[in-house]
């Protein structure tokens, strides 16, 4: 597609914006790789009943590296809501 730039990792996206906000938006395996080098995650959690067999899930959020903010309803939405996740502590 023209004007789509495509990486084939995590790292060299960062390298080649560095100094940049980078927004990673999914899957699991892109979040799990790209997790020690932000310092923010906004994630919306969807209840259990919402989420199928074989659902795929985000990586842990280990508190001891990130600290929760408070929950944020979607209007609307049955049981979303997101949370902004702050690093408290580098990797």
């Amino acid at each position: 597609m023209p004007g789509v730039e495509h990486y084939d990792s995590v790292e060299k996206v960062i390298d080649a914006y560095p100094m940049r906000k980078i927004w990673f938006i999914g899957g699991a395996q892109i979040y799990k790789a790209a997790m020690p080098y932000l310092d923010l995650l906004c994630i919306t959690h969807i209840p259990e009943f919402h989420v199928g067999v074989g659902g795929v899930k985000f990586p842990e959020i280990d508190p001891l590296y990130w600290r929760a903010g408070k929950n944020n309803k979607l209007p609307g939405n049955d049981g979303l809501f997101y949370v902004i996740y702050k690093r408290v502590r580098p990797d």
